[in-house]
């Protein structure tokens, strides 16, 4: 789909560019090379103007440095999540299910903060690429275990270490979300910081 946008936006650009120096060179007589500038500069800013921002949701990407790697990463990261989400009702294991809820949870919120903050996504890449992963990767692991229902020795210490596995990767999505808020967390301790100030100068008058 991306690319068919992108070929009619091209074709559109071309087209109004020709016409421009149709109509510039052929009807009003300008210099060719006067024409070919600015059917050239024609094709150029209706090509950029009508190309459509990278986006993942509602997440733009068109001030991000280098989106097509960011929107790559946020695709995927995504599908994870969404995984994780359907993973949680089929879960039979009470704290597995709950701390599997959580992860979604956390993971949710940092993709909304990023819907915010689309300039943090490059910032955001360890939560993404690796973290996610490994916690779609365990929970489906699981799942293919619990569906046999044959609770064997080694089928109970997997499930065992899933359970006390899974806060640790709580951990990870908590430290990755606060890593990525220290920006808002400093404005905050800040303006905490002028307002005691100032009601500590107000009290001294």
């Amino acid at each position: 789909m991306g690319r068919l946008r992108d070929g009619w936006q091209t074709v559109v650009a071309t087209l109004l560019g020709s016409a421009v120096f149709i109509v510039l060179f052929l009807v009003f007589r300008w210099h060719v090379a006067v024409a070919i500038v600015l059917a050239l500069g024609t094709f150029w800013g209706v090509y950029l103007i009508s190309k459509p921002p990278y986006r993942v949701g509602k997440i733009k990407l068109d001030k991000v440095a280098d989106p097509e790697q960011a929107l790559a990463m946020l695709v995927e990261a995504d599908k994870h999540l969404q995984s994780l989400k359907q993973a949680i009702p089929k879960l039979r294991n009470p704290t597995i299910k709950q701390e599997t809820a959580q992860l979604y949870n956390t993971g949710a919120g940092i993709m909304q903060y990023l819907q915010k903050y689309p300039d943090r996504v490059h910032a955001a890449w360890r939560f993404l690429t690796y973290y996610l992963v490994t916690a779609r990767d365990i929970i489906h692991k699981y799942l293919e275990f619990q569906n046999t229902n044959f609770m064997s020795p080694e089928i109970v210490n997997i499930e065992s270490k899933t359970a006390s596995t899974l806060p640790i990767l709580n951990e990870a999505f908590e430290r990755q979300f606060i890593h990525l808020m220290r920006n808002e967390i400093m404005d905050i301790e800040t303006d905490i910081e002028v307002l005691k100030q100032t009601l500590e100068s107000e009290a001294s008058l």
